[in-house]
């Protein structure tokens, strides 16, 4: 009787022998014991029955059913893609569907804007004030913003059209103006400037904006050297050009007010640092001005240069622009100017103690403040004034002024310029009673006693019956 298994014979032109070929059995199975503790099967076929779909045995269960149906049939069918944008961050469904449209670009530049901010605000540590701002990547207007217009530029790029790509960034830049994000706008507007470099037909003028647009966000956020250096950039790029911004004012006249504007702040800054620094940018603040064609702010360039070399006692110079400053009020018929004017040439003829001409200008301060009607013009033009005869002794035109400067303060209730004319005419008083004071205190003689005796009860004046 023959095996169960039998050997195979060797396959033509292979390298196994008999002896090595594999033994190939066939597998004999048999049914597993019942078991025992399975009902019995019903029927009389003795096997179990197939139960096909559950019934609905009443009116209200059928109804539910095909509600339920209608439910299902109505849900959008969702794709993988649909499901991923529930799972994942807004964000991530975002960069996605960037990169799924090709603008890898678009991606990276995004993707590095969220990862500065973040590592800014670790940087900075949690007592910043960049902890109590929200995250980028979780600000979905944002987000949609820039990616709307980043692969806009993206696309642009690829066709060559820097002028578009530049409007993209301008857009970009504007847009987080309005939201506050001055570090996105700065970010957004030296991409303007790098692109504008590229574009090669418009002489070079949105260069010169994007320049202007980096100062002023520079100035914004303090950086006042960063400010200097594009601003002065976009005077050098728009000088001697007819350009004009959509107001129609010349660019030309834009940049030499932002950098008056600049200067003046810097010789603020150095006013009480560097005295040769801060008239430096004075000097600059005035050129630029008459540049620029602005005279009010001509006018005032002068006079912070008068007050500059008075504080250096270069008199002489100090007068010369002072005594431009009131020519150019009187060009623009500025009466309060011309009151300071008129104070500024006197502190001028003071130091040169030429006290006639010092008195005539102050009281020509006096009647100007008087005129226009500004009462803190006119309080400081009679307190000067009387400072300038209570200096020279005279005791009585002292007293006279300083007493009209508190009588006009009369109106400024509880504030230091009042107390000030008070304290001041209290002193002129007192100068002014020490001439007849002084004789009773060096004759103390009967009659001398009893007058200072009787001023004292009386305070009238001693020596006047």
């Amino acid at each position: 009787m023959a095996s169960a298994s039998a050997q195979f014979p060797p396959i033509p032109g292979s390298k196994l022998t008999n002896r090595d070929s594999p033994m190939m059995t066939r597998n004999e199975f048999t049914p597993s014991p019942s078991n025992s503790s399975k009902p019995p099967p019903t029927g009389g076929s003795g096997s179990y029955k197939r139960h096909g779909a559950l019934r609905l045995q009443g009116r209200k269960d059928r109804e539910t059913y095909v509600k339920k149906q209608l439910l299902r049939a109505q849900q959008p069918t969702l794709s993988k893609f649909d499901t991923t944008r529930y799972r994942n961050t807004y964000k991530h469904t975002l960069c996605l569907e960037m990169l799924q449209a090709g603008y890898h670009r678009s991606y990276t530049e995004l993707f590095a804007l969220i990862k500065h901010q973040s590592d800014e605000r670790l940087h900075a540590g949690p007592d910043s004030s960049l902890w109590s701002k929200p995250l980028l990547e979780n600000e979905h207007e944002k987000l949609d913003t820039l990616k709307f217009f980043l692969t806009h530029c993206e696309a642009a790029k690829r066709k060559s059209r820097e002028d578009e790509v530049y409007k993209g960034q301008y857009e970009l830049a504007k847009y987080f103006e309005k939201t506050g994000d001055h570090w996105l706008v700065e970010y957004f507007y030296s991409r303007c400037l790098e692109t504008a470099k590229r574009i090669k037909n418009d002489a070079r003028r949105k260069e010169a904006e994007a320049n202007c647009n980096l100062g002023s966000i520079h100035l914004i956020r303090g950086n006042l050297p960063g400010a200097t250096e594009y601003f002065e950039e976009f005077y050098t790029l728009v000088a001697g050009k007819p350009w004009r911004d959509e107001t129609g004012c010349l660019l030309y006249a834009t940049a030499c007010d932002k950098l008056y504007g600049l200067y003046s702040k810097l010789a603020a800054d150095f006013e009480e640092i560097d005295t040769k620094t801060s008239i430096m940018y004075l000097l600059k603040t005035f050129d630029r001005a008459k540049e620029g064609g602005d005279r009010k702010k001509e006018a005032h360039a002068m006079y912070m240069l008068g007050k500059s070399y008075i504080s250096m006692d270069d008199t002489e110079t100090a007068l010369m622009y002072n005594t431009g400053y009131m020519d150019l009020c009187k060009e623009l018929g500025d009466q309060e100017g011309m009151g300071y004017s008129c104070e500024a040439i006197s502190k001028c003829y003071e130091r040169m103690s030429r006290f006639e001409e010092a008195i005539q200008y102050l009281e020509s301060f006096v009647d100007i403040a008087e005129k226009t009607g500004l009462m803190s013009a006119y309080c400081k033009a009679c307190m000067c004034l009387g400072t300038m005869y209570n200096n020279l002794g005279l005791y009585d035109m002292s007293t006279r002024f300083f007493g009209k400067a508190y009588h006009a303060s009369s109106g400024m209730a509880g504030s230091a310029e009042q107390e000030m004319c008070r304290v001041r005419f209290g002193i002129a008083n007192a100068h002014r009673l020490l001439n007849a004071f002084t004789p009773i205190i060096q004759h103390p003689e009967r009659v001398n006693i009893e007058n200072l005796i009787t001023w004292k009860d009386t305070r009238n004046e001693p020596g006047n019956d």
